[in-house]
């Protein structure tokens, strides 16, 4: 069996939408499909996008997952945590002095 496509349903507040991604204007309240590949770009626009179908539910959940790093048994050096240098500052014109350090 074939998966579903993806279907979202436009419910932003502002009505209709110009959605540069599809190449038209969704209405207010309009359903349409959804290209696999720009499914997390609707399903992480929760207030704006709403999932139709159990394709479109699945990717709103994955999208709205905490983000994992890939690697998360890395260790870190946080002993070695170092304060970033203050900005070099160029000194008032006509003053003599060639940077002043914030």
């Amino acid at each position: 069996m074939a998966k579903a496509v993806p279907r979202f349903k436009n419910v932003s507040p502002l009505g209709a939408l110009d959605v540069p991604a599809l190449g038209r204007v969704i209405t207010a309240g309009e359903e349409f499909d959804v290209r696999e590949e720009l499914v997390p770009m609707f399903a992480a626009q929760v207030d704006n996008f709403q999932a139709v179908n159990a394709s479109a539910e699945d990717a709103v959940e994955e999208a709205l997952k905490p983000y994992e790093p890939a690697d998360s048994d890395a260790s870190t050096d946080d002993d070695e945590e170092s304060e970033p240098a203050a900005p070099a500052v160029p000194g008032p014109a006509g003053s003599g002095e060639e940077e002043v350090t914030a």
